[in-house]
């Protein structure tokens, strides 16, 4: 066989010895990572879902960069096993890899905020899923360059086999089965819960976040606002919405200049007068932000004019107020005519 037809089977020969398990843990970790970002799945689904990804995957994948081969049978002399080979057996790696996860997910946090990134749904995904991802392709890389009798795989024909003992084997009685069914279905439970008090977010973090800038050369500021214009000149501003409500949302914003009269007590406005500037929607993943730029060009002239933006989380009403709006901001105006 030539040099060439050999490199070719040993390339396709480690394609066939890819890790399974490690390809499983990415894809999974992408999956729901995509699911999260775009609101596909929502409420106790989504937090089943992510729990292994928050809870176990982020450990198990790093053991496998650590840990790549299987633990020493206690036939092996302790000094027989290469330094590169290290390894632990399936109990052990999955005992570690919650323990591991819940270790590494403050770790990436500071990370973020190394970097100067601000925590959001979004962001988060993004760098777990990310990690998940790197680790495990360092894993399957570290398991394959390993010698066969000493790279890690699931022992699934182990279990089979031992499930078959089980169920030969005469001094296992009916109630000790049942025994195990009832602590595996415990522990699940109780993974399950944690995942929920880990994953679902606390009462009252759930909000949309809202505010009127204007344009700078870094970037909008809440600075600068002007306090008249013209009515045949364009007004520049920057309207910036954060959705924070743990799902997808299509926002519907209104843009008014209104002109008002205050009751005796100079508590109460009443509009007398409306300018309908600007309607439109916006739709954001949770954890996404929008700066949509506002270009606004007032027909009515005045002093002392009040100009709106309502943000509403549903579609909104045909006559905006700050009764019904879920946000409401305000600036005030003069409008001159200066043609």
């Amino acid at each position: 066989m030539s040099d060439g037809e050999g490199s070719r089977h040993g390339w396709q020969g480690s394609l066939t010895r890819l890790p399974v398990d490690m390809f499983l843990t990415a894809t999974y970790a992408v999956l729901v990572g995509l699911a999260a970002l775009t609101g596909a799945i929502g409420g106790p689904g989504m937090v089943i879902l992510v729990g292994p990804l928050v809870l176990f995957l982020p450990g198990y994948a790093m053991l496998s960069i650590l840990f790549p081969g299987t633990g020493k049978s206690r036939a092996d002399p302790i000094d027989s096993r290469p330094l590169g080979g290290a390894g632990i057996d399936w109990f052990e790696r999955v005992s570690l890899s919650v323990g591991i996860s819940v270790a590494v997910l403050p770790l990436l946090m500071v990370l973020l905020a190394a970097v100067g990134t601000q925590p959001t749904r979004v962001t988060v995904s993004v760098t777990v899923v990310g990690f998940v991802v790197l680790a495990s392709a360092l894993g399957a890389y570290r398991r394959v360059a390993l010698p066969e009798e000493r790279r890690y795989e699931l022992p699934v024909h182990r279990w089979l086999s031992e499930v078959r003992t089980l169920n030969e084997s005469s001094g296992v009685t009916r109630v000790d089965r049942a025994g195990a069914v009832v602590l595996g279905v415990v522990v699940i439970l109780a993974l399950a819960g944690l995942s929920v008090g880990l994953a679902a977010p606390p009462d009252g973090e759930s909000y949309t976040e809202v505010a009127l800038l204007t344009p700078g050369e870094d970037g909008p500021v809440a600075e600068g606002y002007p306090n008249a214009v013209a009515s045949d000149e364009p007004l520049e501003l920057v309207l910036s919405i954060e959705n924070n409500l743990g799902r997808a949302t299509e926002y519907e914003y209104v843009v008014v200049l209104d002109r008002v009269s205050s009751a005796a007590n100079g508590t109460e406005l009443t509009v007398l007068e409306r300018d309908v500037l600007e309607r439109r929607n916006v739709s954001l993943a949770d954890g996404e932000t929008a700066t949509q730029p506002l270009s606004l060009v007032p027909s009515m002239l005045g002093r002392d004019l009040r100009l709106s933006v309502f943000v509403y989380e549903e579609a909104a009403p045909e006559f905006p107020s700050r009764s019904n709006a879920d946000e409401h901001l305000y600036i005030w105006l003069d409008v001159e005519d200066r043609g």
